[in-house]
């Protein structure tokens, strides 16, 4: 049978609100009961002000996803929820309050992850992925630029790896006064000295020009890892000095598929409990900022569109 629920709907560039959703119960799925949901800031910003290239429409839809890239359009991929024995799933899904999902598609939780850390899983699966691309030598000297979330994460398992803070490079001082609260990081202005010329840069601004300074301030023959998604922005940057005579790489790190570094020795179910061992940690929960209940949503992805605030990980409970 088919009920209603709620869910967070973009009705046209920049402006999204509630309204209804139809739950089909299917036998032999999952139905659950939304506890929290996860935004993905820089994703969700490019989806919601209509910036995701046509060529591009096909491969950015999200499980569940409901209309089309051009509106209307019910998107995102972080959700928890809880079924009726009262166990907890992380499941790829939309802003909704009931769900039904195959239950291939739904991951258990163990009690010692609670919700709002549990969020996070995507976005640390990116950031695990991305190290893996950049095998990591013991002797790399590394640097995350851009102060975003998939930063703050790929910063955070760095910090694990080398058993000290990360130079982040990040261009805009207020969020590098929030960013200074985190242990794991040493927050940098882009014009400062960071402690040597990194071997490894993972890139997240999304900027050209930090695209432009992970080139021209990294190591002779340094890889810079590319996490950013521009999506219908045109990206410029200068490749005739540094990059070119410093035999420098530019790679791109995705994670619909595994890293394929580690492709033959870990997939998918691997990578899954690599996650959930890394939300394990306590820390995490810094990132958890700000948390709005579900009737905010409207305003808070406004926000988001329009670079209002300096946003950690949102979250938003149910």
């Amino acid at each position: 049978m088919s009920e209603d629920a709620i869910a967070y709907w973009l009705q046209r560039p920049g402006c999204g609100a509630l309204g209804p959703a139809k739950v089909a119960v299917k036998s032999g799925e999952l139905e659950l009961r939304t506890l929290v949901t996860g935004i993905s800031p820089g994703t969700e910003r490019l989806v919601g002000l209509a910036q995701v290239p046509r060529q591009s429409w096909e491969s950015m839809r999200c499980a569940y996803m409901a209309g089309g890239f051009e509106f209307p359009l019910k998107y995102g991929y972080s959700l928890v929820g809880a079924d009726e024995r009262g166990r907890r799933f992380f499941v790829m899904h939309p802003h909704q309050n009931r769900v039904s999902v195959r239950v291939s598609d739904a991951i258990e939780l163990p009690d010692s992850i609670p919700d709002q850390r549990a969020a996070l899983f995507p976005a640390i699966e990116t950031a695990q992925n991305a190290l893996w691309d950049a095998s990591l030598q013991p002797e790399d000297k590394v640097a995350v630029v851009g102060g975003g979330l998939i930063a703050l994460l790929v910063a955070f398992l760095l910090s694990k790896v080398y058993d000290q803070p990360i130079d982040l490079v990040e261009a805009n001082d207020e969020r590098c006064d929030l960013l200074r609260a985190l242990p794991w990081v040493r927050p940098c202005a882009p014009a400062s000295s960071i402690h040597a010329p990194p071997d490894r840069v993972f890139h997240c601004s999304a900027t050209a020009e930090g695209l432009q300074w992970s080139i021209d301030r990294s190591a002779f023959e340094a890889t810079v890892i590319e996490l950013s998604w521009y999506g219908t922005q045109d990206t410029t940057v200068n490749l005739g000095a540094a990059f070119h005579y410093g035999r420098k790489t530019l790679l791109s790190s995705q994670v619909s598929h595994v890293a394929r570094p580690v492709r033959e020795q870990i997939d998918y179910c691997g990578r899954t409990q690599c996650v959930l061992e890394h939300l394990q940690n306590t820390a995490l929960d810094a990132l958890l900022q700000p948390v709005y209940g579900m009737d905010a949503l409207p305003e808070l992805m406004r926000s988001i569109y329009q670079k209002r605030e300096q946003f950690l990980a949102p979250i938003v409970v149910y």
